[in-house]
């Protein structure tokens, strides 16, 4: 609910490009394609909660999205108009006459993430389930089916590199203490007001906690910091998308892949098919 910059472009003909991309080059500092890091929300940020305001993100995505009528949708998919609206009318039924006792759900798989314009979908399917109200909402959501354990399940049970279990945030060197580690996690709610903001995450220090007493139970105490030493601190990224922009850049030399194809899952294929070729 939130005006944008009036210097946005969001809304013109190029609306919605990630701003920043670049086809082939290193990932910068922070993991990002060399665009600037977003900056954090003034204290007090402005917003309308009749989403009425010209500048208010909802308006401007109106607008964006309005050149997409059923034909031009129809030219791009194939999918006869009427089947489209068939599908449109059916699924915003849970919410006819206002009625915000249904839900709907979407799942989708491979087949979206892995598409030519995968991100492009998932992002769409997100946006899709904010407006209709099927977010936070028991059988909403967008949910994902994946076939083997080592995607969702690496990611529910922390076995990527950068989240312990319950999504907590590894720490970094930066961490020196148990105090310091939950200042820098918790998110700080946009607005200054309680129930402004719905900022779940304002319970990480307890999720923290509880962590910490499953990992270690009676030697982690208030008294010792909850045993927050015992934890490792990374200093960098570990992901597979530094470890394949590492080998483009000749500093990784080898690769043993299973259960993925590296070049199929990334936004540019041809990147990394040239650092296959780099590797010894």
């Amino acid at each position: 609910a939130a005006p944008a910059n009036p210097s946005s472009k969001a809304a013109g003909p190029n609306g919605g490009a990630g701003q920043g991309y670049q086809a082939q080059g290193p990932v910068g500092a922070k993991g990002t394609t060399g665009a600037p890091a977003s900056p954090a929300l003034p204290g007090n940020t402005a917003y309308d909660l009749s989403l009425e305001h010209p500048r208010c993100i909802f308006q401007l995505m109106k607008k964006h999205f309005s050149r997409y009528t059923p034909e031009m949708v129809s030219s791009i998919t194939g999918i006869p108009t009427e089947k489209l609206n068939k599908a449109w009318d059916m699924y915003t039924s849970v919410r006819k006459d206002g009625d915000m006792k249904k839900v709907g759900t979407i799942i989708y798989s491979v087949g979206w993430t892995q598409h030519t314009f995968g991100s492009q979908i998932i992002r769409t399917a997100a946006m899709t389930q904010l407006l209709l109200g099927n977010v936070g909402r028991a059988g909403g959501g967008v949910n994902a089916l994946r076939g083997h354990s080592n995607i969702q399940g690496a990611t529910d049970l922390a076995g990527v590199f950068d989240i312990l279990p319950g999504y907590l945030k590894v720490p970094n060197p930066s961490d020196t203490d148990f105090q310091t580690y939950i200042t820098r996690i918790t998110p700080k709610p946009s607005k200054p007001k309680e129930w402004d903001s719905f900022n779940y995450w304002s319970n990480t220090p307890k999720f923290a906690v509880s962590f910490m007493k499953a990992m270690y139970g009676d030697a982690a105490k208030k008294e010792n910091d909850w045993a927050f030493n015992y934890l490792p601190k990374i200093d960098r990224k570990y992901s597979w998308v530094e470890l394949w922009d590492g080998m483009y850049a000749g500093k990784v030399k080898g690769l043993i892949s299973f259960g993925m194809n590296g070049v199929a899952i990334g936004p540019n294929s041809e990147k990394n098919i040239d650092a296959l070729k780099k590797a010894e």
